[in-house]
Formats: C-alpha cells, structure tokens, sequence
C-alpha cells in the first residue's frame, strides 16, 4: 500500500508555526489529545520542525520559570524524518525504525501533505478479527 492511498481517508493534520508560544501548542496537543504537531513556516507552508509532548515536557522540566514565554522554535525538533506519498508502507516502516520515531510527516514539494504513526502501521500491517483488534499472524492464517 502507497502512503497516500491511506492519507487520502484522514482529515486535516493539525500543526503549529515556529513563532506560536509553547504554552499555546502544548494546549493545542492537549485539547486535540495528540503527541505530536508539525512546526509549519507561517510564510512558505514548509515544514520545519515536529513538537513533540517529550519535547514540551523537556522544555518545562528545563525553564519552569519562563516557561510561558517560550516559542516553538525554542523547543522543536528540527532534523524531521519524512517521506513522500509515493512510498510505501514497507518504506515508511523501515525509516521510522531506522530513526526510533513514532510519527512521520509525508511530505510533497517540502510541503506536509499528510503524518502518519506507529499506530497507522499496525492498522495497515496487522491482521485483525472480525471487532479489528489485533491478532497474532497464526491465529489469522486460520481463519
């Protein structure tokens, strides 16, 4: 399966810009009950960062103080692992391994069009039963 024959099915991504507060983003992840945004230049669309809740948490943990005040720019994760929608699932697996990530933005033109999550690849890849949980590959050759 090609990742974006699976994005097509989603809804928006929900991001954050550089220039948002920490506060204002971590309230974002909370309320929208995610673990992660991709950082959106305001100006070009590109991406430039994931905000993780590891990288808020951090954050906080380190500047309890000025907290508050700070940016996403302060906080992001800059070096962003992505991949394009022609690629396959195998292909995104096999970058998000590589790289220990959970979440990959799929990227066209530096533009996010899509992000996909450890959870997305037990969907894709993981036999289900007739409820969709999850079951061992010998259970499901069974069936």
């Amino acid at each position: 399966m090609l990742i974006r024959d699976f994005i097509r099915k989603r809804g928006p991504v929900m991001t954050c810009h550089a220039e948002d507060s920490i506060a204002d983003a971590a309230d974002k992840l909370a309320q929208n009950v995610i673990g992660v945004m991709p950082v959106i230049d305001k100006s070009s669309y590109k991406l430039v960062g994931m905000l993780s809740e590891r990288d808020v948490v951090r954050a906080f943990s380190k500047n309890k103080s000025s907290f508050a005040m700070m940016s996403v720019n302060e906080v992001m994760t800059r070096k962003v692992v992505s991949c394009a929608p022609g690629n396959s699932f195998v292909d995104a697996a096999n970058l998000m391994r590589h790289n220990r990530i959970r979440h990959l933005p799929i990227v066209d033109d530096e533009l996010l069009v899509g992000l996909i999550s450890v959870r997305d690849m037990l969907e894709v890849f993981g036999p289900t039963d007739k409820q969709g949980m999850l079951v061992s590959p010998a259970s499901a050759s069974s069936r």
